[in-house]
């Protein structure tokens, strides 16, 4: 059985976050060779979308703390001798 590779979330934006409005995101992790993993993201928005730049804002949530949490990790696992 192949593990599941996606997570979905369903949420609400507020005034001050852009909306009000719904949004659906995807979230798919896919393996691309050793040590490397892809991630993508889709967003779908429905309603009042103000003055908000969502793809800058996944960017730096995930380019810029993401990914630098889980490489410093990973780094931490494999001087313990646990990856």
């Amino acid at each position: 059985m192949e593990k599941p590779s996606s997570l979905l979330l369903a949420g609400y934006l507020l005034p001050p976050w852009a909306g009000p409005a719904t949004s659906m995101l995807r979230l798919t992790l896919t393996a691309q060779g050793k040590g490397e993993t892809k991630l993508e993201l889709i967003e779908y928005t429905f309603g009042v979308i103000g003055d908000c730049n969502s793809i800058d804002g996944w960017r730096d949530l995930f380019g810029g703390h993401f990914v630098p949490h889980v490489n410093s990790a990973m780094r931490s696992a494999k001087r313990r001798g646990k990856a």
